[in-house]
């Protein structure tokens, strides 16, 4: 089994380079311009002042805002955002995906994962993108992370995130809720709903 995982880690590096690789291939498209009209701000609150006019949640723009104060404001660093938070997402996916996995066969879910969360079109898409997505699948992975360990005070922090990143967000948080409370699970469903409320102020 070790083989095996030596090509996995192998296949799964060579997809990640190649995107990394490709992140200044082509020009920015018309979404991630408007990434960066939001985000490429001279000051935070000249950020405020944009997302006040805007429809979508702040905390990706805000993130964005201080990523490219600490690196700089390019295509590149725009882009380089997503890739990392490509990378984290696969790695917390693969991990929750064998801690799921029973103790013969976690090795074996741990390689298909990898391939899944890394080797896919659309994870590849989505790294070297510059909007949210990427971003929103890992604060959404970790989520389910303290969902499952039972963690409410860090699933709730983290699903409120994920809440004010992208609706798409909000609606697996308030989704959860919804699941947990029909199954009774009170303290979970209480925590995402909490963790929704700055997402449905906004």
């Amino acid at each position: 089994m070790k083989r095996s995982w030596i090509v996995v880690v192998a296949v799964c590096l060579a997809f990640g380079l190649r995107a990394l690789l490709l992140i200044d291939a082509t020009a920015l498209w018309s979404d991630e311009l408007y990434s960066v009209g939001k985000s490429f701000q001279p000051s935070f609150s000249h950020l405020l002042a944009m997302l006040r006019e805007d429809t979508h949640p702040p905390a990706y723009y805000g993130l964005l805002w201080l990523w490219g104060h600490l690196v700089g404001q390019s295509p590149v660093s725009l882009r380089f955002l997503s890739w990392l938070a490509y990378l984290a997402g696969g790695l917390v996916m693969v991990r929750q995906a064998m801690a799921l996995g029973h103790a013969g066969t976690r090795a074996r879910v741990g390689a298909v994962a990898a391939l899944l969360a890394f080797c896919s079109p659309y994870p590849i898409r989505f790294a070297i993108e510059g909007k949210s997505y990427a971003v929103l699948v890992l604060l959404v992975a970790l989520a389910w992370w303290w969902r499952r360990s039972a963690h409410p005070v860090a699933y709730g922090a983290v699903a409120g995130l994920a809440g004010l990143t992208h609706f798409y967000g909000l609606f697996l948080v308030l989704a959860a809720a919804a699941w947990d409370g029909w199954r009774r699970r009170w303290t979970l469903a209480a925590a995402a709903l909490i963790g929704a409320l700055p997402a449905l102020a906004w």
